[in-house]
């Protein structure tokens, strides 16, 4: 299992440094043992675990194990290349710190890392509409949850299943099957891939196996094919390659209704927003601008994106007024009919003279 912790340390008099200043840890907390990723970059080591999370040229973020080298990673001196990464045979404990800060990224050794707030607040709200809402968390504890709950107290109102945390005389697989079984309107899963390899490792099944176990759960119970007859609406966290491409099976990506992306609109800022490259159901490419610094709620720049629709309405307007002066323009040169329905031709001079 992932992710499990053995302990967790109050760190409240600590700072760490961020890409955005000096910012407070909150807690410290220490895992089972993991083996070490030596990572080196153009001036900078870390040694960590094989999910440690660090971030791209573009900020997205990627897991230690997938880099290879002449990536781009961002540290405390910029963009660095990544002149080594390999697994070694050590295992030690390793820290996951809590940080209280604005976008959860810190450095660690110089690089910058990582600490499933968007869709948590959508599965919350939704939840307090009247929704039937699950939380399946396969890269969180109890602890993480714990700290979550702290900042936005609404996330204390969503009932969560931790599939790591089960004992062993217990099945993930028996136990999430049993417990869709009941009916959701919605079901967050994060991530898809850590639930996946939760069942695998358990049920010592095959990754192709597993994945196809979850998605047909998923189609069945999308169906209404459970004890309340909810034809539940599913949410996925799902990683991306080092190259920003989506991590998946066809069939996957087939069944997706819509996929979603966070981004920063630059290096070491930040300004954030979501977007949809995909959406059977709505527009693509808009985008919704939101903020973390409110306790309480995810805030949306509901005015910018309003705003943003007005330039954009704007400029298709002035296209097709364009497209309209382009026709006109056309038309004055444009050869046109006689009277007696002959087109008018240039008229050699020697025969005009006739």
């Amino acid at each position: 299992m992932k992710r499990k912790f053995i302990e967790s340390i109050s760190a409240d008099d600590i700072s760490i440094m961020t890409d955005t200043g000096w910012e407070k840890v909150k807690g410290s907390h220490v895992t089972i043992e993991y083996k070490v990723f030596n990572l080196t970059t153009d001036r900078l080591s870390l040694q960590c675990a094989d999910d440690h999370i660090v971030f791209k040229e573009d900020f997205s973020e990627v897991f230690v194990k997938d880099l290879e080298v002449g990536d781009l990673i961002q540290t405390v001196n910029g963009l660095e290349s990544v002149t080594e990464v390999y697994e070694t045979d050590d295992l030690v404990n390793m820290h996951d710190l809590e940080i209280d800060s604005k976008n959860h990224r810190y450095y660690t050794d110089g690089i910058l890392s990582h600490n499933t707030t968007l869709l948590l607040d959508a599965l919350a709200n939704a939840k307090a509409n009247g929704a039937k809402v699950l939380f399946v968390s396969g890269e969180m504890n109890q602890v993480d949850l714990y700290l979550y709950v702290q900042r936005f107290p609404k996330f204390g109102d969503i009932e969560i299943f931790f599939p790591q945390e089960l004992p062993e005389d217990e099945c993930p697989k028996e136990a999430l099957e049993e417990l869709l079984q009941r009916g959701w309107d919605i079901v967050l899963f994060d991530s898809f891939v850590e639930i996946q390899e939760i069942i695998r490792e358990v049920g010592g099944m095959s990754s192709k196996g597993s994945e196809k176990w979850m998605l047909d759960l998923m189609g069945k119970n999308n169906l209404g094919h459970n004890d309340s007859n909810s034809y539940t609406s599913f949410l996925n966290i799902q990683q991306v390659t080092k190259g920003g491409k989506f991590v998946g099976s066809n069939r996957l990506k087939h069944m997706t209704t819509g996929m979603m992306e966070i981004r920063f609109v630059e290096e070491g800022d930040d300004d954030r927003y979501i977007v949809f490259d995909k959406n059977r159901r709505g527009n693509v490419g808009k985008r919704m601008y939101f903020s973390l610094h409110s306790t309480g709620d995810v805030t949306y720049d509901l005015e910018r994106f309003n705003k943003a629709e007005k330039m954009h309405e704007m400029k298709v307007k002035e296209k097709e007024l364009l497209k309209g002066g382009e026709a006109d323009f056309e038309s004055l040169f444009k050869l046109q009919s006689g009277a007696d329905g002959e087109d008018i031709k240039d008229v050699p001079a020697e025969d005009s003279a006739k």
